[in-house]
């Protein structure tokens, strides 16, 4: 690994700074420094504690990309260690990250790095304020380190801010814990907006947009969270808030296409995204063979809950279809022959949204999509399980990891030794259970999805037709 020295050092914020940050992170949405869009060529590493190695996020960011930007070819590979921190990642960059030649990385630390309390649940500001200092001059020095790695190897950086961490759910008759490891998740957010704008790297920021929805949701409802029960790990639809924040940073724009036609005139409207032709003006109606360059996102269903707490469908999701100066009445909209809606003059010159719409051909085609992303993404999640007893065990036992014998062995002895409920005993059954002696074939599956979902994310042209209802 070529590290390079640091040109400067980074500030390290005083009590007092921290203090007023404390107090103003609430209102750091706004001028935040972009990330950039993902393009044809790039290798992605999602690099990350727990909440990337078994969130979603990141496996709906790469769905999105299938659907929005079929003709950009863009391969990804989850990075993320359940109880990471930026600190013990530089111990398996090479092996782990580098070795798969990454030329863009997201890098998602800060739950464990700035895990912990800050003085009691009541404590004052400033109390807070001297507690998170003395962390983050430890944290702020380990993440810069591993950012400067991944430089100086030629990886451009998006820093995304950690999520949430939920001290105000109300679990059971349990007393809350309290705000401030969210506080000092939202100053390590804020410090992390500083690093990216000194690197000039993307940054995107979790935080502000999941404590916002979670506060909307506890107003009404004590026992809400964005997160899980364990006030640390975002749910499905958690994760779909994390992946509208990550698509906002990077200015993706609201429109999937925008269908125009003018029915009286017989032409184009203002089209956006797609190509129309072929427009028959009909006694009863209109009809006419549009190409859309992107198809409709597929909402996850078990994320779909994530659509009443931010704008993810009028933001991002915009399939629409606009057809001016139709007579007065109830359409019949047929997609390829089958009736998808019926719909009446007014509202279609103003507009309808089909993104949603489940009886499109352009909704259907990319529910397959989701399908083999799902698959696809299960999959690669079980390929974390070796680098995972691998990075906990390394330093400390001399076993060579390519010998697949060596290492089955070696963790059979370490399921007899470990109790029952040790997370690294859980990985370990996994992995023999599932993972060894099969990787070769799981591999093969994920190459064969990756080529199902290549072909599948084409978008096609499709024959409308608008017909009067007598």
């Amino acid at each position: 690994m070529a590290n390079q020295p640091r040109k400067c050092r980074r500030k390290l914020w005083s009590a007092a700074a921290l203090v007023s940050l404390l107090c103003a992170a609430n209102q750091m949405a706004g001028a935040t420094p972009s990330a950039p869009e993902l393009q044809n060529g790039d290798r992605v590493g999602f690099i990350g504690d727990s909440i990337t190695d078994i969130g979603h996020y990141h496996s709906y960011l790469q769905l999105f990309y299938a659907t929005r930007f079929p003709d950009r070819e863009i391969q990804y590979f989850p990075a993320g260690h359940s109880g990471g921190t930026a600190d013990d990642c530089l111990r398996r960059l090479n092996w782990d990250i580098l070795a798969r030649s990454p030329n863009i990385a997201t890098v998602n630390f800060g739950m464990n790095d700035m895990g912990g309390t800050f003085g009691a649940s009541n404590a004052s500001p400033e109390e807070m304020g001297k507690a998170i200092q003395e962390r983050m001059k430890h944290v702020q020095n380990r993440y810069e380190t591993l950012l400067d790695a991944l430089s100086s190897n030629g990886v451009r950086l998006i820093l995304i801010g950690p999520s949430i961490y939920d001290g105000t759910v109300q679990i059971g008759d349990s007393v809350p814990p309290g705000t401030n490891r969210l506080w000092a998740l939202g100053v390590w957010t804020q410090g992390i907006k500083d690093i990216a704008a000194s690197r000039k790297a993307g940054f995107v920021d979790l935080w502000t947009k999941m404590k916002e929805v979670n506060a909307r949701l506890q107003a009404a409802d004590p026992k809400a969270t964005i997160v899980g029960q364990d006030r640390v790990h975002p749910g499905e639809a958690g994760n779909m808030v994390m992946l509208y924040s990550i698509l906002k940073a990077q200015g993706i724009g609201p429109d999937v296409a925008e269908i125009s036609v003018d029915a009286a005139k017989g032409e184009t409207g203002n089209v956006v995204n797609c190509t129309v032709a072929e427009i028959e003006r009909q006694e009863n109606g209109i009809a006419f063979v549009c190409r859309e360059n992107a198809l409709p996102f597929p909402i996850p269903y078990r994320a779909a809950k994530a659509l009443e707490w931010v704008p993810f469908t009028e933001e991002l999701n915009r399939e629409t279809l606009v057809v001016k100066n139709l007579p007065a009445g109830d359409y019949d909209l047929r997609i390829d022959g089958a009736v998808v809606g019926q719909y009446n003059a007014s509202e279609l010159a103003s507009g309808l949204n089909l993104s949603l719409n489940s009886k499109t051909p352009q909704f259907q085609q990319s529910q397959k999509i989701l399908q083999y992303n799902d698959t696809r993404s299960s999959l690669e999640r079980k390929l974390r399980y070796l680098p995972y007893l691998r990075h906990c065990r390394e330093a400390q036992q001399n076993i060579d990891w390519d010998n697949s014998v060596a290492v089955d062995e070696f963790l059979r002895g370490e399921i007899r030794r470990l109790k029952s409920n040790d997370y690294f005993r859980h990985i370990a059954i996994a992995y023999l259970d599932n993972v060894s002696g099969k990787t070769d074939a799981i591999i093969k599956q994920v190459d064969e999805l990756n080529s199902k979902i290549r072909t599948e994310r084409m978008p096609q042209a499709h024959k409308f037709a608008l017909t009067l209802v007598k």
